[in-house]
């Protein structure tokens, strides 16, 4: 059976913040949780994607939302490339933006 693609737009901030919220399991333990969350929501621009890998990455490892937004801050190259990948989908933020670019760069150049 053929993979079904579907293009999603970025949620806003506050659905963001539920979703990231209803697929980590739990809710934020504090206010500084809560601004965390938030916050989180906010870098990865609310993109589906990223909010579903950073949840595992989170989940996985037992993280609270201050200590996952501390190491997207220092290095978030590091948290996209230990996600795993999505059941049906074998890419990653991170193979996703490559993808961009590369089509990007094929793009200028025939300019």
């Amino acid at each position: 059976m053929a993979a079904i693609t579907v293009n999603l737009k970025p949620f806003s901030t506050k659905t963001a913040n539920a979703i990231l919220q209803s697929l980590t399991g739990y809710g934020p333990m504090n206010d500084g949780d809560q601004a965390a969350a938030e916050e989180i929501c906010h870098r990865v621009g609310a993109l589906p994607l990223a909010l579903v890998q950073l949840s595992e990455f989170m989940r996985d490892r037992s993280f609270s939302y201050s200590e996952l937004l501390e190491m997207y801050k220092n290095s978030p190259e590091t948290v996209y490339r230990t996600s795993g990948t999505l059941a049906g989908y074998e890419g990653t933020v991170l193979t996703t933006w490559d993808t961009f670019c590369e089509s990007y760069l094929q793009m200028v150049e025939r300019c």
